[in-house]
């Protein structure tokens, strides 16, 4: 630790970072060493903002996070480098993570350096540094392999929705007619959907590539456009498929199959709120 170390000069200015993490730092940075962990802090909280709508990739730079902090948390920022780096991935792999997720953690710390040289954090030479690092190649590694991913048989998919309630089975046929992702099929909105031509596009609000100024149209036609009717005669704001209506359904499901008596204790009853006076003397505390 450097002998004009000020800890509590150096925390006043993260603090300031972690509150305003977009400013720009115009002290000088060899007077006020910043950590590892003081730069992983800063980034989580412009990851709040940046990455508001996608929290699986907030969940990623968490966990790159956390596991750079406890390897090298407490080391100046500019100490990260390489052989330290590549340290952590071994880490990884031998979690058992696959070799392409390995390779995504290892650009995530590229993307928090990068970002912390934009904002004066550490030296540009830091982000180079790291990024000599090279990926994990297919078969040059330890690392374990993604299985690919088939499809499933069209007749399991038949089978299967059998077996569904209607809200089900109607999402399902618009997600095997469409091939849209699964959250835009559950935040589909009667709002969303434009009817006013002869074929039908749904226009979702939010979508994957919208930072990038891209618009998304999806056609809704045939056996997806029949199967979704029945659910346009909403709230045009809410949700076509409710959870709560799926839930509802296999409830009458059980209810209608059940062949022994229903419990008096189990019974759907309406009973009377209990007098204040009663609640006082449950939620009494005790005496000592």
């Amino acid at each position: 630790m450097p002998s004009d170390f000020d800890q509590e000069t150096l925390y006043a200015r993260v603090k300031a970072l972690i509150n305003a993490p977009d400013a720009i730092v115009s002290q000088d940075q060899s007077a006020q060493p910043i950590l590892v962990r003081h730069v992983t802090a800063a980034y989580q909280q412009h990851a709040k903002t940046y990455y508001d709508t996608d929290p699986a990739a907030r969940g990623k730079i968490a966990k790159v996070c956390s596991d750079l902090d406890v390897i090298a948390g407490g080391l100046l920022a500019t100490e990260l480098g390489p052989v330290l780096l590549k340290k952590q991935r071994d880490l990884w792999v031998k979690s058992g993570v696959s070799r392409n997720y390995a390779n995504t953690l290892t650009n995530m710390v590229f993307r928090i350096y990068k970002w912390a040289v934009s904002h004066e954090l550490v030296n540009v030479e830091s982000y180079v540094k790291l990024k000599t690092v090279e990926p994990l190649r297919r078969g040059k590694t330890t690392a374990r392999e993604n299985v690919p991913v088939k499809p499933v048989p069209i007749d399991w998919v038949r089978k299967t929705a059998e077996q569904l309630s209607p809200t089900l089975r109607a999402m399902l046929r618009v997600h095997v007619a469409t091939g849209m992702r699964p959250s835009e099929l559950c935040n589909m909105r009667p709002c969303d959907i434009d009817r006013s031509g002869v074929q039908w596009m749904y226009r979702p609000p939010t979508h994957k590539n919208a930072n990038l100024g891209k618009s998304r149209a999806i056609p809704i036609v045939n056996d997806a456009r029949e199967a979704i009717t029945d659910y346009m005669n909403r709230d045009p704001k809410s949700y076509c498929f409710s959870p709560a209506e799926s839930v509802s359904w296999y409830n009458a499901q059980k209810r209608a199959g059940r062949k022994t008596k229903v419990q008096p204790s189990q019974r759907n009853k309406i009973k009377k709120p209990p007098p204040p006076g009663i609640l006082r003397i449950m939620f009494r505390p005790h005496r000592l």
